[in-house]
């Protein structure tokens, strides 16, 4: 990661490498190397010392003091000039992560299109220094790369130094010249045929050829087009917008690209499917996307400025960056921003320089970005969650918690339901009732209800499908299509529709967990099942289980046994309610109040429940311990034998597990 890094910066200069360039180049990847490593070998060894030490774990020492202390003698292997953009990238993570650990607790709400106003307005300071030449006092790299975003022509007094191009450009004209087309030459010149007069054998090449001439002609002619006087770039004002956004897009997306093949090259190579998974997401544009919209509608609103009132203005930059923000919500980060401006602040003296202020930020912030890595994941931008599972071997999700020390409660996370059935009310009210989600799940639980599948989709961490088996392709089709991150996991709880239908409907790489829980989660006494997707991943699984287990329990099986675990766990409580009916009328019949034979077949019916599950005794055996020769029980369940009980139940199971395969079939 860091090689691929160093280069890029290498590769910025815009110069052949010296034998200097290349030996620190070198040594930075050395030395960041090392940085990293240390971070890993020192948290892991602070965290079994603290352990040793104390003799136990309590929410500080778990992990926010190992990763603490681990960063205090890492962040000093980094070289200095890095540390400053290193706190400054943790700490907006970290800034990001406190915000939504206080927005799971309700104590904070987010403001709509927050994040593109605090990008906006830092961008909009840094552009303003920049085009009024105040950057000049600040050497920092960064503003090269600026220069590369926006243009070098809105620097101050760029065009001086530049010579008259602007004024000496010939723009070419289309003229008529005995019959043939040319392109007027410059004066002295002689015109220039437009098409060659050769004639070649092969059509291809003769093809290619007409087309680049007419692309270069089609090009003459947009940059012919109008340039007010104030605009410091040589042709028109349309060509230098269109310019600097097909430039800057190709940027971004070269760099998807590369990264992602950087990053998945192994994968890739163990099974070349992935390569259409990886690279065949609609999210690797966003980076090119942001890049290639912020500079045209950068470069766009100062033409329509200068044109308006007739000059060129370094205020003109805050209107203009403000407005090109908006391409910020393809891909927000407002670390580079916040590092430059923090820059401009010290060398200005608006913002004091505490010596030691940046390394203290960095360690601090990594400190509670570990700290919710292991105790409130959902919080967590996924990208830095993928990090940190990636440098640990995915041992950071294998931490073991028991009942007592929990933390990791669906507080933390964003479940949307996409339908609102008896199930699916039964899974919210439980995970609410555990304390596991706030009142985000229906209308009537005093939360919003929308009318369309993906904003719903759009705003949740885990996505909840409960709909009838014939609807779950019309309710998850449009998600393909749409602009989705890949960061989602879907829950499907409807009938008979398989991992393998789920995965075609769902957008490529979809991460697909079928569920068969049954309604006693509203009382956090369910029984449910689950079959794992083929992308979903062992911490896909590990919520899973937390979120089922807190509603009751759960077990993993094989696709093969969910026809029979729906007859027999998801129609079950049906069969059980009918049985209790049964029982409470036949105390009413005895001259039983009803209300106490209602209460008295139900606790006796949970707690046979209970001996089963708890004493793991053949419910034979515990049959028998009730029955005594010749007496009442023994008399009852003559007469339930007699008419068939057990085998009638049998054929309810099996009937329920047929019809489960028909619909199954159906919904093929």
């Amino acid at each position: 990661m860091y090689t691929l890094l160093q280069l890029c910066t290498l590769l910025m200069k815009g110069r052949v490498p010296t034998k200097r360039d290349i030996q620190r180049t070198l040594f930075g990847i050395l030395q960041s190397t090392a940085f990293l490593s240390f971070t890993g070998f020192g948290y892991s060894f602070f965290l079994c010392t603290l352990r040793r030490v104390m003799g136990h774990f309590n929410l500080l020492t778990v992990s926010f003091f190992p990763a603490f202390l681990s960063s205090v003698f890492a962040i000093l292997i980094e070289r200095p000039s890095r540390r400053t953009l290193l706190c400054l990238y943790v700490s907006n993570v970290a800034t990001e992560t406190v915000w939504n650990m206080a927005l799971s607790r309700g104590l904070v709400r987010n403001v709509p299109y927050g994040d593109v106003a605090i990008f906006g307005a830092s961008m909009a300071v840094l552009l303003t220094y920049y085009k009024g030449g105040h950057h000049s006092s600040v050497p920092d790299a960064m503003f090269k790369i600026l220069r590369f975003v926006v243009g070098p022509y809105e620097e101050k007094d760029f065009g001086a130094r530049v010579t008259h191009e602007a004024n000496t450009f010939y723009r070419q004209q289309v003229v008529c010249n005995d019959g043939s087309r040319t392109l007027r030459a410059p004066e002295g010149g002689a015109p220039r045929p437009m098409y060659g007069t050769k004639k070649h054998k092969n059509a291809v090449w003769h093809l290619v050829v007409q087309m680049l001439r007419i692309y270069k002609k089609l090009i003459y002619r947009v940059k012919c087009f109008g340039r007010h006087q104030a605009c410091p770039h040589p042709f028109s004002c349309f060509y230098y917008v269109l310019g600097g956004t097909g430039k800057m897009f190709s940027v971004g997306l070269g760099i998807q690209i590369t990264l992602k093949l950087v990053l998945n090259m192994k994968k890739i190579a163990s099974s070349p499917k992935a390569f259409q998974q990886i690279f065949l997401k609609k999210n690797i544009l966003n980076l090119g996307l942001f890049l290639g919209l912020y500079s045209g509608l950068f470069r766009g609103s100062l033409c329509v400025l200068r044109r308006i009132f007739g000059r060129d203005d370094p205020a003109f930059a805050f209107p203009a960056s403000m407005l090109a923000s908006v391409a910020f919500k393809k891909y927000p980060d407002t670390t580079v921003a916040l590092y430059i401006t923090y820059n401009i602040g010290t060398q200005k003296g608006l913002v004091p320089r505490v010596p030691g202020f940046p390394e203290f930020l960095y360690c601090l912030s990594t400190g509670i970005l570990f700290h919710a890595a292991l105790l409130e994941p959902t919080n967590l931008r996924p990208s830095y969650w993928k990090f940190l599972h990636s440098i640990s071997g995915g041992r950071s999700e294998n931490f073991k918690w028991n009942a007592d020390s929990s933390e990791m409660s669906g507080k933390l996370l964003r479940i949307g339901f996409i339908g609102g059935g008896k199930m699916a009310q039964a899974m919210a009210k439980g995970f609410i009732s555990a304390d596991l989600a706030s009142l985000k799940a229906f209308k009537d639980l005093g939360a919003e209800s929308v009318t369309e599948n993906i904003p719903v989709v759009q705003k949740s961490q885990i996505v909840i499908v409960s709909v009838k088996p014939h609807i779950v392709p019309i309710a998850l089709g449009d998600l393909k299509d749409a602009n989705i991150d890949d960061d989602k996991l879907y829950l499907s709880v409807a009938m008979g529709v398989t991992i393998k239908q789920l995965e075609q409907i769902l957008p490529k790489g979809s991460r697909v967990i079928r569920v068969m829980p049954n309604t006693p989660a509203l009382v956090q006494s369910g029984a449910s099942v689950f079959v794992k997707g083929n992308a979903a991943t062992e911490g896909d699984t590990t919520i899973t289980k937390k979120l089922l287990q807190s509603i009751g329990t759960c077990e993993e099986v094989s696709e093969g046994m969910m026809d029979a675990v729906t007859a027999l766990s998801g129609s079950g409580p049906a069969y059980v309610y009918l049985f209790i009916e049964a029982l409470a009328d036949g105390g009413v019949k005895m001259g039983l109040p009803r209300d106490l034979a209602y209460r008295l077949a139900a606790q006796t019916v949970l707690g046979g429940g209970k001996m089963v599950r708890d004493t793991k005794t053949h419910p034979g055996v515990l049959k028998d311990d009730v029955t005594s020769p010749g007496g009442s029980t023994a008399t009852g369940i003559h007469f339930l034998e007699e008419r068939a009980f057990r085998g009638t139940v049998m054929g309810a199971i099996e009937a329920a597990t047929k019809r489960c395969k028909e619909v199954a079939a159906s919904s093929h």
